[in-house]
């Protein structure tokens, strides 16, 4: 827990969403950097545990609920150890809708290999694309089974996300983006054409999907909205 507080370095100036609180111990750590911290936590049993142990801190807040349908806005990063079953779908909206400057989670290490796989790989997916085009990502140690209660049969490590300076798409083209990569194998050319586009620049059309780089898939997107707006 230390180690996640050490990576986010959070400031005064921070407000922090917690995916999921637990019992509030990684809570406490935060808030005691000075951070506004908003943690949410489907459990009821854990959300009392961890209401009661932050009871005297003010600068957080305990929400009971579902977060993924909560969304909360206006955080600047996002600290914790999810439920392993909500990391696509968490990371999905944490860099393609709320987009904080920072994220430090600990993952299953099978799912955070995708986000660092490189173009072409079998891991390689939409999920991968996207953290690559809008944040500079690195897995760190693995964590031990010992360190979560109780302990998963599965290997996990801490993964950090920063945010870069690359503009995001407009959120159709995150759609876009994520509808083609269902035929990840299939030709660029082929895919859009069904969905009524052309590749542009025309070398694409011969790529395969799960080939396209995230800098190729920025352009096309940009010059996809551009075609668009100059439509009559």
């Amino acid at each position: 827990m230390n180690r996640l507080v050490e990576l986010a370095a959070p400031t005064s100036d921070d407000v922090v969403l917690e995916p999921g609180c637990g019992d509030g111990r990684l809570t406490e750590l935060l808030v005691r950097k000075g951070c506004r911290v908003i943690s949410v936590e489907i459990d009821p049993t854990l959300f009392e545990e961890a209401s009661r142990r932050l009871s005297g801190w003010k600068n957080v807040t305990i929400i009971r609920g579902d977060l993924l349908k909560i969304k909360p806005r206006g955080f600047t990063m996002s600290v914790g150890s999810p439920p392993y079953y909500l990391s696509r779908r968490l990371i999905e909206w944490l860099i393609t809708e709320a987009m904080p400057r920072k994220i430090v989670l600990v993952l299953q290490k099978e799912f955070a290999e995708k986000l660092v796989a490189p173009p072409g790989s079998s891991n390689y997916l939409f999920i991968s694309l996207v953290s690559q085009m809008l944040y500079d990502v690195e897995l760190h140690e693995r964590v031990s089974p010992a360190s979560f209660r109780p302990p998963p049969k599965v290997v996990s490590c801490i993964a950090t996300m920063s945010r870069n300076n690359v503009p995001p798409p407009e959120p159709c083209y995150f759609k876009i983006l994520k509808q083609i990569f269902t035929d990840r194998r299939h030709k660029l050319g082929k895919i859009l054409g069904k969905l009524g586009y052309t590749p542009n620049p025309p070398h694409l059309a011969n790529k395969r999907v799960y080939e396209l780089t995230p800098r190729e898939a920025l352009t096309l997107v940009n010059n996809l909205a551009k075609s668009e707006a100059g439509a009559p």
